[in-house]
């Protein structure tokens, strides 16, 4: 919903839009088809290809390390949206800084 909601273009990225609902999440632990976007085919399709960490995980996992040991994250955390942004070709919209607002 945030991705929806922010008109994120990672989300025409990551999953195909459902013909009836648009992009439509499932519930957890559904099992069997719906009426649900699927993966796209950059992530999807058999012949996908796309590292196992990228360098935005990195990023954001270094970005945590920072955080959870008193560090400054925000470099780390830069790196990882600009990472976001060229292996996509992109641009992130900007969210919140207080990310309890938007979980």
């Amino acid at each position: 919903d945030l991705l929806e909601a922010n008109n994120d273009p990672r989300l025409a990225i990551y999953y195909s839009q459902h013909d009836e609902k648009g992009f439509a999440g499932s519930p957890p632990a559904l099992s069997g088809a719906g009426a649900w976007s699927e993966l796209a085919d950059a992530y999807g399709a058999q012949d996908a290809s796309h590292a196992i960490i990228s360098c935005a995980e990195t990023q954001f996992i270094m970005a945590e390390a920072q955080l959870r040991s008193g560090g400054d994250p925000a470099a780390a955390l830069a790196a990882g949206i600009a990472c976001q942004e060229a292996r996509w070709d992109i641009t992130v919209p900007t969210y919140s800084a207080d990310l309890e607002t938007e979980i």
